[in-house]
């Protein structure tokens, strides 16, 4: 970040206003990337919470600084299953495509899924 972007930020923090609004200020697009990745296994059985959180650990935390995480319920080909949710609000600019990519083709592999589906849209984050 070059000196100016610096100052600019510095004397934004000392007037109160919160980092992350100075950060926006400077992006010109911002992203956020849901991967939704079902439960049911085609044996029957479904990927645990202790699985889900292994995964986590191993092939998400490693790859991405910030995230969310959640569970809710989605259908797939008309069958209700439990659904894990990863979301990243990142710059448009950012590697995040490759990399939940990558991290659905290893969940595809590991949990024999035929899918795992990935959406990005253009968004405008405020952190309050």
């Amino acid at each position: 970040m070059d000196e100016s972007v610096c100052r600019k930020r510095a004397r934004a923090l000392d007037d109160g206003m919160c980092e992350w609004h100075v950060l926006i200020a400077h992006q010109k697009e911002m992203l956020t990337t849901v991967c939704y990745f079902g439960a049911d296994i085609p044996n029957g059985t479904q990927v645990s919470a202790e699985q889900w959180d292994g995964f986590v650990e191993m092939h998400i935390a490693n790859r991405l600084e910030s995230f969310t995480l959640s569970e809710t319920v989605g259908y797939w080909k008309g069958c209700k299953e439990r659904t894990y949710v990863l979301t990243v609000v990142h710059r448009k600019d950012d590697d995040i495509a490759l990399i939940t990519h990558t991290i659905a083709d290893l969940y595809k592999k590991q949990f024999q899924q035929e899918a795992v589906l990935i959406n990005t849209v253009a968004t405008s984050p405020v952190l309050v």
